[in-house]
């Protein structure tokens, strides 16, 4: 059944407002994605605050034309549409895991990122980037190392001390 035109403006309008807020938009083919595998992605987008929206490719296009972002190519088949508006690695690392445990039916695309449009091999670059908290967490044990190198060496001084000084009693008698 076709689209009313109130429909379709309802429908671009609402992607219009959630693209505008995004950091990062995901396209997918879900051709031959059944109910189960299709809820158990949006469970897992769900959990990261990233939304998936299924809608016509001519209205996405239409959606990205009206917030600036670049047309994307190559969206063939039935797309969906993966928007991170927190987390902009977390769209591409959702999409790119279940991507791999459902070949058959689920393919990643393409992208827009920091409004440019990337490619299928750009998504997959930023999904094995780690999560910001993961590299927040490597940022300050970095930044730590050198003073525990530093209380460490500090701490083997009254050691060696203690040591030393019994090595030397050790001797007298």
């Amino acid at each position: 059944m076709a689209l009313t035109r109130a429909k379709k403006e309802s429908v671009v309008g609402d992607l219009e407002k959630k693209l505008s807020g995004a950091k990062m938009a995901v396209f997918t083919n879900f051709h031959g994605l059944d109910v189960k595998g299709m809820t158990e992605l949006r469970r897992s987008l769900r959990k990261e605050d990233v939304e998936y929206v299924v809608a016509k490719k001519r209205l996405i296009a239409i959606a990205l034309e009206k917030v600036g972002a670049p047309a994307v190519a190559g969206m063939d088949g039935e797309v969906g549409v993966a928007i991170a508006s927190s987390d902009p690695t977390a769209a591409a690392r959702i999409t790119h895991n279940f991507a791999k445990t459902h070949a058959e039916q689920f393919q990643l695309l393409a992208g827009v990122f920091e409004n440019r449009a990337i490619a299928k091999q750009d998504v997959i670059a930023l999904a094995t980037i780690p999560s910001r908290d993961v590299l927040l967490t490597q940022l300050v044990g970095v930044l730590a190392s050198p003073m525990r190198g530093l209380v460490t060496a500090l701490s083997g001084v009254p050691k060696g001390l203690v040591y030393a000084l019994a090595e030397i009693e050790r001797s007298k008698k």
